[in-house]
């Protein structure tokens, strides 16, 4: 006697890897802040691991990152199956304030006006000064280019870069004279009546 055919079919092994997650971040522009990392992925019971220096943890929900640097995301299936690796780098955090340097025209004394000119060490998005003169005056606006200093003065620049750090530095303009000398004392000759001779 011979039975009937009968079959099971197995369905239940996977091998395939998850695909790998999909990373973003809130913020790509400069900033001065936080920018915080999410990551995402389509299948369902998967589970999402990322790498926090030390080791591969569970991600649970964004990551506040505070400095420049790298992350690395896995998937992992609910059988097991490790996708490929993804790392998003976080370049965008600037907390530095930009650096100002100066140069003058002329820097001995004069009796002239001085040119004052200013350039950062980075990308800004505004630059403007405030000049107190020394007889009381002030005046500001937006840099553009060279100032033109016709008396002494402070020259107060902010600066702002495009992260939204700031800094003001000062210039002091001191070598500008432009008060004729004054003469001391009394003008006299040695023989003020009519002479043939030398005074």
């Amino acid at each position: 006697n011979v039975s009937g055919v009968s079959s099971y079919e197995v369905t239940n092994i996977d091998k395939v890897a998850p695909e790998a997650p999909v990373v973003s971040a809130d913020i790509t522009a400069a900033t001065n802040g936080k920018v915080y990392v999410s990551a995402g992925i389509s299948e369902s019971g998967a589970k999402i691991e990322y790498f926090n220096g030390k080791g591969w943890v569970e991600y649970t929900g964004s990551i506040t990152v505070t400095e420049n640097g790298t992350i690395s995301f896995r998937a992992i299936d609910a059988v097991g199956n490790v996708s490929k690796e993804v790392s998003y780098d976080v370049t965008n955090i600037d907390d530095a304030e930009p650096v100002l340097t100066f140069a003058s025209d002329v820097t001995a004394a004069t009796n002239g006006s001085v040119n004052v000119t200013a350039e950062a060490n980075e990308t800004l998005s505004s630059l403007t000064y405030t000049i107190a003169y020394a007889d009381g005056t002030s005046v500001s606006g937006a840099y553009t280019g060279a100032i033109e200093m016709t008396k002494n003065g402070t020259i107060t620049f902010t600066a702002t870069d495009v992260a939204g750090n700031v800094t003001t530095t000062d210039y002091v303009v001191s070598n500008i004279d432009k008060t004729a000398p004054a003469l001391v004392g009394n003008i006299t000759a040695d023989i003020a009546t009519a002479t043939n001779g030398n005074v």
